[in-house]
């Protein structure tokens, strides 16, 4: 098995050991919570705004990360 093959294969096991914490977070997490932003209060579950913040820490991350890339990118020529 070559380095390349072994790295791909341990990103898989982390990806999935990562998605099985997220699932159990989420299976105890169901409960409503009061949400105060400003003047505005609703309820939500709490796994609803657990995955919100997850994805758009997701977006965000991606989004710096572009825009880094580019910047390196341009320096280059």
């Amino acid at each position: 098995m070559s380095v390349s093959a072994r790295k791909i294969k341990l990103r898989h096991v982390i990806y999935i050991l990562l998605s099985l914490l997220l699932i159990i977070i989420i299976a105890q997490n169901f409960e409503n919570v009061e949400l105060r932003f400003l003047s505005f209060s609703f309820q939500l579950p709490l796994v609803v705004i657990i995955i919100t913040v997850f994805l758009t820490g997701c977006f965000t991350s991606k989004v710096f990360s572009f825009k880094s890339n580019s910047k390196s990118s341009k320096k280059d020529k």
